[in-house]
């Protein structure tokens, strides 16, 4: 009887022992690049995005709300591969944000491929139990946003469809991952320009 209890014990440590961790981050932040010139072929930031990038470092290094699990740990943006065509909007906008942080900016993915940066977010190890950034396109959070959620069972505040209006930068979209299983999201207003929302 008692080597069977301590067979039995050994079994269950080990099984234990042996089940893969949950890597998952505790939160992702999502949002849009900066505003953009009136040329349809500028890939840069307009002046007044540049101002919004500058804007977005005490943004989330002094936002209480976005400070629940620290500092961002990792930043990613879309990808350009051809810089005189895509746009570099995504990576201007936050590497003001990653330089005051010493933080490489993760541009790897290109814009309609973000299956694989969110696959990619949800696996790092180095990212449980923290916050990362995503900096994208605005009509491809409308689906990077579900593609997150869709790792948990459970989600609140989530809206029945996904919008995000193309006159819109001021944006911040906020999942956060309560466990394994539940999962919440909110919008936040940045509040950072002149003529950003108020409401």
């Amino acid at each position: 009887m008692l080597l069977t209890c301590r067979y039995w014990l050994t079994l269950v440590v080990c099984l234990v022992a042996g089940a893969p961790a949950i890597a998952q981050p505790a939160q992702v932040i999502l949002i849009r690049h900066g505003e953009k010139t009136d040329d349809d072929k500028d890939v840069h930031l307009s002046t007044f995005g540049r101002c919004r990038a500058a804007a977005l470092v005490p943004y989330f290094l002094e936002t209480d709300a976005l400070l629940k699990f620290g500092k961002p740990v990792a930043i990613y943006a879309q990808n350009a591969p051809n810089p005189k065509k895509n746009s570099l909007r995504p990576i201007e906008t936050i590497q003001p944000l990653a330089d005051s942080l010493k933080l490489e900016v993760q541009h790897q993915t290109e814009r309609d491929k973000f299956q694989q940066m969110v696959d990619e977010v949800m696996s790092n190890s180095k990212y449980q139990g923290k916050m990362v950034v995503v900096c994208w396109e605005h009509e491809r959070l409308t689906e990077i946003a579900p593609a997150f959620l869709k790792y948990a069972k459970n989600v609140k505040g989530a809206p029945k469809e996904w919008k995000w209006e193309g006159k819109h930068f001021d944006r911040t979209w906020v999942i956060t991952f309560t466990d394994k299983d539940n999962a919440t999201f909110e919008q936040h207003l940045q509040r950072l320009m002149f003529g950003d929302s108020k409401d």
